[in-house]
């Protein structure tokens, strides 16, 4: 019988080109990345034997071209066998139940070794092929290759349909046309026994499962080579709607900027490479995403709530000892929230926000630190959600209130000044803590448009009370809403509307808005002080002085903390190093103002240590507009 190879060749070329596409340098080799090389080289091995022996035929001996053809009869099988191998595992890769995984494992194995004895009694019975005088003549078994494709085929689609709730949409693409694919080859094959079509079906498989990868790589971290948040998303939204129980673990590392300005973004890209090859070795039963810039986000099956625990605790022990990139150690710190979705109610947008939530209270803590989202954890983001829509119904009807505390001037035995803060009401009426309120607005991104809310109504206030003999209003100012381009000209434009002079205006800003950016802070001071507005330094000793930093800048007054101040009553050092501290300030020029005094003790102590004005409840605290200004008539 005469053979074409004309579609083998194609085969053949095809698979090179399939395989140089696939192989990428450094490319790092997981489970599916091997199964998938495996695949692509038994293609190519198996087409170029069947080349080879019929190239051979009647041009080598009998024995040999026997031989040949021998070895290419188990070797296309086998390839065929792999093939459904890998189909199988992807399609059990996140079915719970490995029963049917199982049978489908062995039915395939199976058949390849029934495959294998038919191929070692072949050379006495000849029921596969034999060859003569050069003529290779099929036997009455050698459509059994066929039939064990085709049994697999049928056992791909029974196992599809019975498990399709675990199976995601791009693996649902593949199963639906595959099947047709090969099936219209081996149609073709059947019918045109002189064509050689073994390795273009293979090939065309091959080329299935690459389209199908490379889809699935736009959806990949190029630093990592995990899924990335889309992709995440998606799985989820899948888990959901197919209503499978899973663990939902994410993993933040914390303050990972100092490796990066310590060893380079080279090396930091290292670290997140070999804990995203960590996370992918510990946890081989779920899927690994990174979802940020630190942060990761582990789904497993839910098993129960113990090997939840469990699977956390793992993560965090291995935060416990260091990290190594080449010659560069390093002890990472980590938060780690899991969340668990049992009965599929939750959507991935809803999942995504406990999670961003839960981060939120894990970055607060220094440490690493694992957090459960549990009930309690639950009712802080309904209260979060609920604290939002209230701030920006606020905006949205300028229900935001001011009160004033006035700041006591003991040289002078009056008030001097006052500090405006800004105040919100519950539905209900009952005052809601700015500490609670103003870290929310921080993270959602909306306190810079509360604090122009807070300017405005401070100037307003000012200009239609003028004759208050109050020498200025201090208005604290965000870190967003400082740094914003053309900060300045909005606060003088803000005075230009209600004719008040600059001089009667005072701004608030931290330490820690020094540090973030400090020559973005001193060019925005300087613009403001040339134009008549003076700055106070607020919370001084709260953990980011730098001294050679203040100095540098054009502020007027420095605001010691609460804490320093009521923590210096602790012991005798600690007020030695308060009085040192206000005598510095005030020999470098700086007026010392002491906030958080609540007792006489606590005023006459601060005017004997040097402090030229004093704040707190024991003068008075924070009251309505109404209010403070019937106190400065008085």
């Amino acid at each position: 019988m005469d053979f074409s190879l004309k579609i083998e060749y194609v085969a053949l070329i095809l698979n090179c080109v399939l395989l140089f596409f696939y192989c990428e340098k450094n490319m790092h080799l997981n489970f599916k990345k091997k199964c998938f090389l495996a695949c692509l080289g038994l293609s190519l091995f198996s087409i170029l034997v069947n080349i080879l022996s019929v190239l051979t035929l009647g041009k080598v001996s009998d024995e040999m071209s026997f031989f040949l053809n021998a070895l290419y009869y188990p070797m296309i099988m086998g390839n065929a066998s792999m093939l459904a191998f890998f189909l199988f595992f992807l399609m059990f890769e996140h079915v719970p139940q490995r029963k049917c995984s199982r049978i489908a494992y062995s039915i395939i194995s199976t058949f390849l070794l029934i495959v294998v004895i038919l191929t070692i009694a072949n050379f006495r019975t000849n029921c596969l092929f034999t060859v003569e005088n050069g003529i290779y003549t099929r036997g009455s078994l050698n459509a059994v290759g066929y039939v064990g494709v085709g049994i697999e085929l049928c056992l791909l689609v029974v196992c599809y349909f019975r498990n399709r709730r675990y199976i995601s949409a791009s693996l649902t693409r593949l199963i639906e046309m595959l099947p047709i694919a090969i099936s219209v080859l081996i149609c073709i094959q059947l019918v045109n026994r002189d064509i050689m079509m073994n390795g273009i079906i293979s090939a065309m498989a091959n080329l299935i499962l690459f389209i199908i990868s490379q889809s699935s790589r736009m959806e990949q971290d190029s630093v990592t080579e995990l899924k990335n948040r889309s992709a995440c998303i998606a799985d989820i939204n899948g888990k959901i709607c197919k209503g499978v129980p899973f663990q939902f673990i994410t993993v933040n590392l914390k303050d990972f900027t100092a490796v990066n300005r310590k060893f380079g973004h080279r090396t930091g890209d290292e670290f997140l490479y070999q804990l995203a090859r960590y996370l992918e070795a510990t946890f081989q039963e779920g899927m690994v995403y990174r979802v940020g810039g630190v942060e990761f986000v582990v789904l497993l099956p839910f098993v129960s709530k113990e090997y939840a625990v469990h699977c956390c605790e793992e993560i965090y022990c291995r935060f416990q000892n260091k990290w190594q990139v080449q010659d560069v150690e390093y002890a990472l710190r980590v938060g780690i929230c899991d969340i668990i979705c049992e009965q599929g109610t939750q959507s991935a947008a809803q999942l995504i926000e406990q999670m961003q939530f839960a981060q939120v209270i894990a970055k607060e803590k220094t440490e690493s630190c694992i957090l459960h989202f549990d009930e309690r954890v639950r009712e802080n983001l309904e209260r979060r959600k609920y604290l939002i829509r209230r701030m920006k119904r606020a905006m949205k009807e300028d229900a935001f209130e001011m009160y004033f505390q006035p700041i006591y001037s003991w040289k002078e035995n009056a008030f001097y000044s006052m500090e405006a803060l800004l105040r919100l009401r519950d539905e209900d009426g009952t005052l809601i803590s700015p500490a609670e309120f103003i870290p929310v607005a921080e993270e959602v991104g909306i306190i810079d448009q509360i604090g122009w809310i807070v300017l405005d109504k401070v100037c307003a206030f000012m200009s239609g009370h003028p004759d208050l003999e109050m020498r200025t209003v201090s208005v604290n100012m965000s870190m967003q809403q400082f740094m914003s381009k053309g900060f300045a000209d909005q606060v003088e434009a803000c005075l230009q509307k209600y004719a008040l002079s600059p001089d009667r205006l005072r701004i608030e800003i931290t330490e820690r808005m020094i540090s973030e950016n400090p020559q973005r802070t001193k060019d925005t001071l300087r613009q403001l002080t040339e134009k008549g507005i003076q700055f106070y330094l607020d919370d001084f000793g709260m953990g980011y002085s730098n001294f050679a930093g203040v100095l540098s800048l054009p502020i007027e007054t420095i605001k010691l903390d609460l804490t320093l101040v009521q923590g210096a009553f602790e012991s005798k050092r600690k007020l030695l190093v308060l009085e040192n501290l206000v005598a510095m300030l005030r020999k470098a020029g700086y007026s010392v103002v002491a906030e958080g005094i609540e007792t006489e003790e606590q005023a006459n102590t601060l005017r004997i240590l040097g402090a030229d004005r004093l704040q707190g409840f024991y003068y008075h605290r924070p009251m309505p507009e109404k209010e403070i200004v019937r106190l400065f008539q008085k």
